[in-house]
């Protein structure tokens, strides 16, 4: 009897070991056999290719475009920091200077700089032939007011930018623009401004692979409508593919088709809003433009098409037998991306580690119960290592054993209080300059308030200041070591020399 059960095991075992392979052979049939209507179906899908073109043209212009503004988006950032941090006077032209006129050597497709306050007030350096010059001007000795130039009219909390407009030097282009209120007195607000002329960001299209019939356009959302520029191409045909696409309701990142004289044409707007919220860019290519080179994939395309299925069939086979597990916890984990807040309760639970720290309070010491500039160091070392290091993310309300305290016992007036002191304490011990390596903003978890701070690594090194005293700090696992002199020196030629 328990020989015959054996018996019938191994066949069990023999009989379900076929039809697995069974099963495996006939889903790779079932690949090959979609393949090819999938590859018939794309070499008779005209539109299918028209969209995967203009869909290229247009992400080639906005790569363009986004690294076009991401200088002026820095600067403007790192001033609002720089103002938040510390009193402006608008009137020390001289200091401004100082401040200021390194950005102009730095990106040499930069108009001017503008900073106003709400009374008026405004200090502008700016660039005429080879050299930098720069003005104060008032109410009272003026009858110019920035308050009613669009850069100071549509400035926001974050990077605005305004249509294409006459600039006081009577020269056209547009501007980028932030706001931030005064540190110590409420009832004053700050904006920042840099100008870029027309002609330059011209210069850039010409960068660009557009037909002759073609058209490049750039959006600017206001508050009440949207304005359009032509940047290259024929007028007529971008206002049709405009009022084209506020039929369909302005939608994004979609391409469409219209009729406009007689011919087919096909257009995508495309948002910008990795670098400003109220940017978008537009391309216009007529139908037949895009035909020749719709003839010349369309073959190509159907041989691809049937090998990525094929080989993604042996893929998936391969990946949900020998990484099933790992499987799982990558589809578990992408849920947990869906919801921040329990994505961060996720990580929580994993605990500290090389690009992890958590820190109870932002000042204060929990068994005395009074401030002390020992807690705040030692976030700022973290911080320090962080960016010296590989980058990392700094939980401040969470303490050591992953239990979420909040920020409610540093004791502050406020949240604004709160996040003013973090970025004094930044500006004072690491540097103002170093602001564009972190992130950091107030998240709810649990129904409390937990600061989380974003580091990205530095080429350069970053050291933490304590008086007249500098240290250098990197993580090693899950702390942060500082190095002696020798030290650093070893290290920062050992990570030069990428070892």
């Amino acid at each position: 009897m328990l020989r015959l059960l054996k018996i019938i095991n191994v066949r069990y075992e023999r009989t379900r070991n076929r039809l697995f392979w069974i099963v495996v052979f006939l889903i790779i049939i079932v690949a090959v056999m979609a393949a090819v209507p999938f590859g018939v179906s794309a070499f008779r899908a005209h539109n299918s290719v028209s969209k995967l073109q203009i869909h290229q043209r247009i992400e080639h212009a906005a790569k363009t475009f986004s690294s076009f503004l991401k200088p002026a988006i820095d600067c403007l950032v790192l001033i609002k920091g720089w103002g938040l941090s510390e009193d402006i006077d608008l009137s020390n032209t001289q200091n401004l200077n100082n401040i200021l006129s390194p950005f102009f050597y730095l990106n040499k497709k930069f108009s001017g700089i503008i900073i106003a306050d709400n009374s008026g007030n405004e200090y502008y350096i700016f660039r005429t032939n080879n050299f930098l010059k720069s003005q104060f001007t008032n109410l009272v000795d003026s009858d110019y007011d920035p308050r009613t130039r669009p850069w100071f009219i549509n400035s926001g909390n974050s990077v605005t930018w305004t249509k294409t407009y006459k600039f006081t030097s009577g020269e056209t282009g547009f501007s980028g623009s932030i706001r931030w209120n005064h540190p110590l007195q409420s009832n004053t607000f700050f904006v920042a401004a840099i100008d870029f002329l027309k002609k330059d960001i011209y210069a850039i299209t010409n960068n660009l692979s557009l037909e002759k019939q073609g058209c490049l356009m750039l959006f600017h959302n206001t508050r009440s409508n949207i304005n359009f520029n032509v940047l290259a191409g024929q007028k007529s045909v971008a206002n049709k593919s405009f009022q084209e696409w506020k039929k369909l309701g302005n939608v994004l990142n979609a391409p469409f088709k219209f009729k406009f004289n007689g011919h087919i044409w096909w257009a995508e707007i495309m948002s910008l809003s990795s670098f400003s919220h109220n940017v978008n860019i537009g391309v216009v290519i007529s139908k037949a433009d895009l035909s020749d080179e719709i003839h010349t994939r369309q073959f190509p395309l159907f041989g691809t098409a049937a090998g990525f299925l094929v080989l993604g069939a042996g893929i998936i086979f391969f990946l949900t037998k020998a990484y099933s597990r790992s499987l799982k916890e990558l589809v578990s984990e992408r849920k947990l991306i869906e919801n921040s807040e329990n994505n961060l309760r996720a990580i929580i639970s994993r605990g500290e580690g090389h690009e992890l720290e958590f820190k109870s309070t932002l000042r204060m010491n929990l068994k005395t119960q009074k401030p002390g500039k020992e807690i705040e160091l030692a976030w700022l070392k973290a911080v320090d290592a962080f960016i010296n290091t590989d980058g990392g993310t700094l939980l401040i309300g969470v303490n050591d054993n992953g239990n979420i305290f909040g920020i409610e016992a540093d004791e502050f007036e406020n949240e604004d209080k709160f996040l003013l002191h973090f970025n004094n304490l930044f500006n004072q011990h690491i540097g103002l300059e170093l602001t564009k390596f972190i992130r950091f903003e107030l998240r709810n978890i649990e129904n409390k308030k937990v600061l989380i701070v974003e580091c990205e690594p530095s080429p350069e090194p970053v050291f933490l200041k304590t008086g007249k005293q500098e240290d250098f700090y990197i993580r090693v696992g899950p702390s942060s070591r500082k190095l002696s002199t020798s030290q650093t020196l070893e290290y920062l030629k050992n990570r030069k020399a990428g070892r």
